[in-house]
């Protein structure tokens, strides 16, 4: 299981990656990608506040990559 401050450099990776392919891409359309409100996203990246159990799990499923 992922740590809140292991969690939140994936999210970071994850949106790196995503505006590296597409310049414009939101944190917004990152924030419905990974199942979760914006200022949810927006404060725990800001180092604001700490993703609640629920949201961590939410988020690891849709970061979690398909094995080969």
């Amino acid at each position: 299981m992922f740590m809140s401050d292991e969690i939140v450099l994936h999210i970071r990776e994850e949106l790196v990656r995503r505006r590296a392919k597409n310049p414009r891409y939101s944190l917004r359309a990152l924030a419905v990608f990974l199942g979760v409100a914006p200022s949810v996203l927006s404060r725990a990246l800001a180092g604001e506040t700490v993703l609640s159990e629920r949201n961590r799990t939410r988020i690891q499923a849709r970061l979690r990559k398909p094995e080969k």
